[in-house]
C-alpha cells in the first residue's frame, strides 16, 4: 500500500500529537502511550508523529523556530543550520525567484522565504516534499513545493540553488 504523505502530514491531528509528544523526552515514550495512539491512528501516522517529535526535540540546536518545523531524524541531520542557511539566503535575496533543487524538508527553502525571496522547492521524495510544504505553511511563508524528479517542467525561476551536501 502506497502511503499518501501529503495527506498524512497535513492531518490536523498530526500537529497536536507531535506537540503532545514533543513535551515528553523521547526516551520516555511509554508503550502504553504508543498503544493508545495506535488504537486511534494507523501505524504510519503514529510512526511519523514519533519521528517528527523526536526531531523537534533536537532541532532547537539548528533552528530558532524549531517548535514549528517538521523533520524526520535523517532530514534534520541533513538540514543546513539556521545561521549558515540565513547567510546564504540573505546573499541571494534580491536576485529573484529561487529554485531549491532537492529541497528535502525545506531547511534552506524556509530561510530563503524568511529573507524575503520568492521560493520554489523541488524534491523527488514524497515525504520530504510534504514536510517542506508544511514547514513553509507553519512559518506563514509562501512558496511552492513540487514533488518530482529533475529534469521536469518547472515554473520560471531566476536563481538555481543546489546544496552540495
Amino acid at each position: 500500500m502506497k502511503i499518501n504523505y501529503q495527506q498524512l502530514v497535513h492531518e490536523i491531528t498530526l500537529s497536536s500529537i507531535i506537540d503532545e509528544l514533543t513535551a515528553c523526552d523521547p526516551a520516555n515514550y511509554s508503550i502504553k502511550e504508543i498503544q493508545r495512539l495506535r488504537k486511534k491512528y494507523s501505524a504510519e501516522f503514529v510512526s511519523l508523529a514519533l519521528h517528527i517529535a523526536e526531531s523537534r526535540n533536537r532541532s532547537n540546536r539548528k533552528f530558532p523556530d524549531s517548535e514549528k518545523l517538521c523533520f524526520t531524524p535523517e532530514l534534520l541531520e541533513q538540514a543546513t543550520a539556521h545561521p549558515v542557511a540565513m547567510h546564504r539566503a540573505e546573499l541571494l535575496s534580491g536576485f529573484g525567484k529561487i529554485l531549491d533543487l532537492g529541497c528535502a524538508a525545506g531547511g534552506d527553502l524556509t530561510r530563503f522565504a524568511l529573507a524575503g525571496s520568492q521560493v520554489i522547492g523541488l524534491e523527488r521524495d514524497e515525504l520530504p516534499a510534504a514536510l517542506a510544504h508544511q514547514n513553509l505553511a507553519q512559518l506563514g511563508l509562501s512558496g511552492e513545493v513540487i514533488n518530482a524528479e529533475f529534469p521536469c517542467e518547472l515554473p520560471d525561476f531566476d536563481v538555481l540553488f543546489a546544496d552540495p551536501q
